[in-house]
Formats: C-alpha cells, structure tokens, sequence
C-alpha cells in the first residue's frame, strides 16, 4: 500500500497541517472575508477584484523548499451557506487533497488524488494515511460544497 514508512518530518508535517486546518476553520467560522484575507493572505498576494468578488482566498503555507500547501477558502455570497476550504498539496506532498466547510461538525475530508499521467509526491501517499489517522478526518467522499465531490 505505502511504499515508504512514515519519518520525524512527516509525522511533524502530518500535525502542523491537522493545526492549521483547525486554525483556518476557526479563521473562517470567525472572520468576516475581509478579515480574513487580512490575516490569511500571503504577504502581496491578496484577492484580485474578481477573486474578491467571489469571495475567494488564496494563500500558500509552505512547509520546506521541497514541500508546500496551496489553499482556497471560498466565502459563498449566499445566506446559510458555510465558507469552504480546498488544500492540495505540492512537491513532495502532491497528491494529497483536503476539504472541508467552516462548520464545527463538518470532518476534514483528506483524499490521494493525482491526475493521469502527473507523477505522486514521494510523501503523498504517507501524509494521506497519516492524516486519515487523525480524529474528525475522513476519506470516503468528499464534504458537499462548491468543490466538493467528481
């Protein structure tokens, strides 16, 4: 199944991403977008006006010079709907592919997907597992939401 045994760096990897889903969720459950980009946005980076205009954030949490997270919150303009969180993991990490809504209750959907003909990172495989292991993460399908599902 995994081709690799876990080590100190993806256990630690495993445990800063777990931390940070649960920070962005809080960010995302407590900040109004505005606030949010403030505190969430990669130092000149913020929203261009159309990415405002459909509420979405994009920042990048990078973990090494081989290994990174690019995020998305998206704050849907519509009334009882949850902001959303998609984060895919790059470099040595690529393949690994996390979802989740705003909400308390909702699990943090983690799944091992990488496109025909694109290559896995080496740890992909491992943090998928890993992270899967962790208490309210899941894998079977995806949260609903704007990207959720195939």
């Amino acid at each position: 199944m995994i081709g690799r045994e876990p080590t100190p760096a993806t256990d630690e990897r495993t445990r800063l991403i777990a931390r940070m889903v649960r920070f962005i969720k809080l960010g995302m459950r407590s900040k109004s977008y505005e606030l949010f980009i403030e505190a969430f946005s990669n130092p000149n980076s913020e929203p261009d006006p159309s990415e405002r205009e459909r509420g979405e954030a994009h920042f990048t949490m990078t973990m090494s010079p081989t290994c990174w997270y690019s995020a998305m919150a998206l704050f849907p303009h519509v009334a009882g709907v949850s902001p959303f969180l998609t984060i895919q993991g790059g470099g040595d990490d690529y393949g690994v592919f996390i979802t989740t809504s705003a909400d308390v209750l909702d699990r943090v959907c983690v799944v091992f997907r990488v496109p025909p003909g694109q290559r896995a990172g080496v740890d992909a495989q491992i943090m998928v597992q890993s992270l899967l292991s962790m208490p309210g993460w899941g894998g079977e399908s995806e949260p609903d939401g704007p990207m959720g599902g195939d």
